[in-house]
């Protein structure tokens, strides 16, 4: 899952210039099901994202 994660991580300035652009941006959702699978199974890894790392992004 870090792999994943770490992809998230150095994609997010691309994907924000994208959305900033007008782009529309297609992210696959891997990470997030797969986390909340392993927790439904009893994995306690946790994970924070800061919101400022998203600000720019429309929502």
């Amino acid at each position: 899952m870090c792999l994943y994660l770490s992809a998230l991580f150095a994609s997010t300035r691309q994907i924000v210039r994208h959305l900033a652009e007008g782009t529309p941006v297609v992210i696959e959702s891997y990470f997030a099901r797969c986390l909340a699978t392993h927790r439904a199974m009893g994995a306690r890894l946790g994970v924070t994202l800061n919101r400022s790392d998203f600000s720019a992004a429309p929502l």
